[in-house]
């Protein structure tokens, strides 16, 4: 079988997924600026969660690159080295601690490498379902409100509950006191890669210059058909970016470091009030040892 684990670990990423939701306004493309630890702008912008989890489907390594899926991907040249066994991904908890020991992803049973599949491999390609979990606690330097003015303070946090990428205008974030905080798991369904409007297709650039494909597709791994406020046939995100990785008789393991410090999105109105923390960024890079 072959051996694959997780390892949080901040390092230069490779693969970078940005799948906050969008507001009529404005969206997230920043790491939120900070003044002791605490926010100091009112900007929508990217901070640092408690926990967030993403459900991988699949992760694989290709040789030539996977293209567009209009009118299909081209995934004859990849090698898959993990394939959830549920239709709904291996959930996984992305967090933002370094952790030197790596959690094992249990999926479908591979075969072991063989001759075969020893070899350069060019890209880097991850699959993951469209539905995302956060949470977070977050302090300002001046007070912010919740979306409906019920609340209010130097500290705001998640909330319990579910929203669409566009067309949700639920209200899950509570302010107050940080000693009060009592942050719950907000989740996102992902039915855009971006704002303004619906976008099923985007380009991202790595901190390393490299070129990032992202696609919402159907079960028919062609591009997909969300709408505001509906998922409709979307199925996965996917996403695949230039990496050279070498396998080898002498590989033993696949390692996907990843870390998410930018992992939820302030959604900041320009009146002060806090709409939601939802996920944002996280970093992938796969190596073999």
């Amino acid at each position: 079988m072959r051996f694959l684990k997780f390892k949080k670990s901040f390092i230069l990423f490779c693969l970078f997924f940005y799948l906050s939701p969008n507001v009529s306004f404005a969206y997230a493309d920043h790491s939120c600026a900070l003044s002791n630890g605490m926010v100091d702008e009112a900007d929508v912008c990217a901070a640092k969660p408690i926990s967030h989890f993403v459900y991988f489907t699949r992760i694989a390594l290709c040789k030539e690159s996977p293209g567009s899926p209009a009118p299909k991907l081209n995934l004859s040249s990849c090698l898959t080295i993990f394939e959830s066994e549920y239709s709904s991904g291996f959930r996984t908890l992305v967090d933002s601690t370094p952790d030197s020991s790596p959690t094992i992803l249990t999926g479908k049973p591979l075969p072991p490498f063989t001759e075969k599949d020893y070899g350069d491999y060019f890209y880097g390609y991850v699959e993951i379902s469209p539905i995302m979990e956060a949470s977070a606690v977050i302090s300002f330097t001046s007070p912010r409100f919740n979306a409906n003015k019920t609340s209010s303070g130097t500290a705001c946090w998640s909330l319990t509950g579910t929203m669409m990428s566009v067309g949700s205008e639920d209200i899950l974030t509570q302010c107050g006191n940080l000693a009060d905080a009592s942050p719950g798991l907000t989740t996102s369904i992902i039915n855009s890669l971006g704002g303004p409007g619906i976008l099923v297709e985007r380009q991202f650039t790595s901190s390393k210059g490299d070129l990032i494909q992202a696609y919402l597709l159907n079960s028919s791994d062609t591009i997909a058909s969300p709408s505001s406020g509906n998922l409709n046939d979307v199925s996965k995100v996917i996403g695949y970016l230039p990496q050279k990785i070498t396998l080898t008789a002498t590989t033993k393991q696949i390692l996907i470091h990843y870390n998410n410090y930018q992992g939820v999105e302030v959604t900041q109105h320009p009146d002060g009030s806090i709409q939601h923390f939802a996920p944002g960024p996280f970093d992938i890079f796969i190596t073999a040892q």
